[in-house]
């Protein structure tokens, strides 16, 4: 538990994840990085040796930021807890369990959309 409570404290700067989103899009250097997020070089620096030393993103020889494997990985995991905070308000009031978990772990796919409410009741 201990090493995941590190990997979601790495994960829990909205900085930090937009630079690894960015990353996963494109491949981009530190100037590139710290531009989008606003940041000074430096600022953005720190934030990359947190993903880097996570494992989540590596630097080629060429200064060029990538994601590792576990980084794809981490990114594609991302939308579940997307979905689910767009939707808090939904998942408080209603009860889940009837849901198969198949379905459940998938709830990441729906990251694009959210609950209306009166929407589809009768």
């Amino acid at each position: 538990m201990e090493d995941l409570a590190e990997l979601l404290f790495q994960l829990a700067s909205s900085d930090r994840l937009m630079l690894l989103s960015m990353i996963g899009s494109e491949r981009l250097r530190v100037t590139q990085l710290a531009k989008q997020i606003t940041a000074t070089r430096q600022e953005a620096s720190r934030h990359l040796a947190r993903l880097s030393d996570a494992k989540l993103i590596m630097k080629d020889s060429e200064g060029i930021y990538g994601l590792t494997k576990f980084g794809e990985l981490a990114l594609t995991g991302l939308p579940f807890y997307t979905f689910l905070r767009k939707n808090r308000e939904y998942f408080l009031s209603h009860e889940i369990s009837s849901i198969p978990r198949d379905f459940i772990e998938r709830i990441g796919e729906l990251s694009e959309n959210s609950y209306q409410e009166g929407v589809g009741e009768t």
